[in-house]
């Protein structure tokens, strides 16, 4: 009897200490104790030590995709600090990996292979190898953006409005003779004011509102920048950066967005447009049933999606098991990767989450994205972590879930009504980052120059902003994408290419096939020469785009 009820005890003060350790402390528990072990077998068979690489490498990926997933929630400070803890560990685990001699000779012979799957992984091996940089030079790095994007993150502004006029009526302060301190937000006040030149004076005050506190910062940053782009031999960052991308010189990202560059609704103004503007008509939608309507489209393409419970989703292609779908509630539709689906190591796992009812086109249109997204990570064809992630470059990985999301939406939502809500705020999305592309290329040129970008805002929103190129300290994107910041707009536009001229083809599980699975492991250039049936340069892409938008709407 006393052993029985000592044991009891134990269970319960075991089943206890479990429940009171979050699951932040057990992944921080994880990283801390996470070392990759290179065995001291020889270099014979490339093969073999491959896989043996893969077994060590993914769940050190693993753990980064769980550091991921996590920092997507509010979480307290403590939990915050031992996810960046985390973070850095697994960092600093694959800098010193990449470092290794073992790995650079196993690289170097990867490439020699037959296997297109080990000459892809011996490829990408080399890219990371080349792009490491000193961990003196990472901590500069990492500070330096932290700090940018605190200021950043400050969304009060401090702005002393000189003219009454320029007050709303609600403003308590606007009885104080001829000035009255800001005290809307600025989404409401262009919602609000009436006077365009009112509008046009406080948001381009909320654009430069961290200047100041950035100004330094981010010259410290491009200097550090243009550092790793000379230690490579790189004339300045922007090139560095944007070599073994498609667009993989400044002149090819310059003349691709010059293509797509049309007029929109000026910022200051976007606000008054959308609230007189129509909505293109839909009627609103259970997601579950949406979802269901996904499922019966994507049967064409061999894939079926079984519910294993509410709250969980199976996914086959064909025979083959990618992996589970977990379903939960959400403001907005988004996908996250929980753990990579690599054929022959692991299955795939994605959360998915939404609401209840998606009420506008938007929503509807973002569910479609989001599981498009989701089957993108669980069907990936190759045999490593690094070649179902990475793809040849940054800027042509996502082509094939856009594409998929352009054909589901053909599918089972209407046609943009043009002059609609939703067309007047996709053009304006779309030329505000076309803008933001052309800063942030400049920026890591050191070349930007108030006219030049005064010109590039009038082309884009047709009207006048001496301060143009200040818009620098706009944004997040100027560091997390930096020369990159083009890469969505470029995927989107090439994803929009392919739909449309094959669209009433019956092409499309060819084009899934390519696009989305890439069982051989062809490069993106024998993908896009397999769709166009013929080889097709970045250039002839760019002409292609431009006669595509002139010939479609939305």
């Amino acid at each position: 009897m006393l052993k029985n009820i000592l044991a009891i005890l134990l269970s319960l003060s075991l089943t206890s200490a479990v429940q009171a350790a979050s699951p932040i402390t057990l992944l921080a528990q994880q990283c801390l104790q996470y070392e990759v072990v290179l065995d001291n077998n020889g270099l014979n068979d490339a093969a073999e030590n491959a896989v043996a690489l893969e077994r060590q490498l993914i769940g050190l990926f693993n753990l980064k995709d769980s550091v991921n997933y996590y920092r997507q929630f509010s979480v307290n400070s403590e939990d915050k600090e031992l996810l960046l803890q985390c973070q850095l560990r697994l960092a600093d685990e694959f800098a010193a990996l990449a470092q290794h001699p073992k790995v650079e000779i196993l690289s170097q012979q990867l490439q020699q292979s037959a296997s297109a799957h080990e000459q892809r992984l011996g490829q990408r091996l080399s890219q990371l190898i080349a792009r490491q940089t000193s961990l003196k030079l990472k901590a500069i790095l990492h500070t330096t953006e932290a700090g940018i994007k605190h200021a950043l993150g400050q969304q009060s502004l401090s702005l002393v409005i000189g003219e009454h006029r320029c007050s709303l009526p609600s403003d308590e302060t606007a009885q104080v003779e001829n000035s009255a301190p800001f005290s809307e937000s600025i989404a409401t006040y262009l919602i609000e004011q009436q006077d365009s030149q009112c509008r046009q004076q406080v948001w381009q005050a909320y654009q430069l509102r961290a200047k100041d506190k950035n100004q330094q910062a981010l010259q410290h940053l491009l200097d550090a920048k243009q550092q790793i782009a000379a230690q490579h031999g790189f004339p300045d960052y922007a090139h560095y950066a944007l070599a073994g991308q498609q667009l993989s010189t400044p002149e090819l990202v310059n003349q691709f967005l010059d293509a797509i560059t049309q007029t929109a609704s000026a910022p200051w103004d976007i606000g008054q447009t959308l609230s007189v503007a129509s909505t293109t008509p839909i009627e609103p939608i259970f997601s579950q049933v949406l979802l269901q309507k996904i499922y019966q489209e994507l049967a064409v393409f061999d894939v079926t999606i079984e519910e294993v419970d509410p709250q969980v989703l199976r996914v086959w292609h064909k025979r083959r098991l990618l992996g589970d779908i977990y379903l939960s509630q959400a403001n907005t539709p988004k996908a996250q990767r929980v753990r990579q689906s690599v054929i022959g190591h692991q299955f795939g796992q994605v959360s998915l989450a939404f609401p209840d009812v998606l009420t506008d086109y938007r929503s509807q249109q973002q569910l479609i994205y989001a599981l498009s997204e989701t089957l993108a990570q669980l069907i990936k064809g190759g045999h490593y972590y690094l070649l179902n992630t990475l793809g040849d470059s940054q800027d042509s990985n996502e082509v094939g879930q856009h594409w998929l999301s352009l054909y589901l939406s053909y599918k089972l939502l209407p046609a943009v009504t043009d002059g609609s809500r939703e067309d007047y705020l996709y053009r304006y999305a779309t030329q505000l980052k076309v803008f933001r592309s052309k800063l942030a290329l400049g920026f890591y040129q050191g070349a930007l120059t108030p006219q030049k970008y005064q010109n590039e805002f009038e082309l884009s929103f047709n009207q006048t902003w001496p301060q143009a190129q200040d818009a620098v300290y706009s944004f997040t994107g100027i560091i997390n994408q930096g020369p990159l910041y083009y890469q969505s707009l470029w995927q989107k536009s090439l994803a929009q290419l392919i739909f449309h001229q094959n669209k009433d083809h019956q092409y499309q599980q060819r084009l899934f096939s390519t696009l989305m699975i890439n069982e051989t492991q062809q490069s993106f250039s024998q993908q896009l020469a397999t769709i166009f049936e013929r080889p097709v340069s970045p250039s002839s892409l760019i002409e292609r785009i431009q006669d595509d938008q002139r010939s479609y709407a939305f």
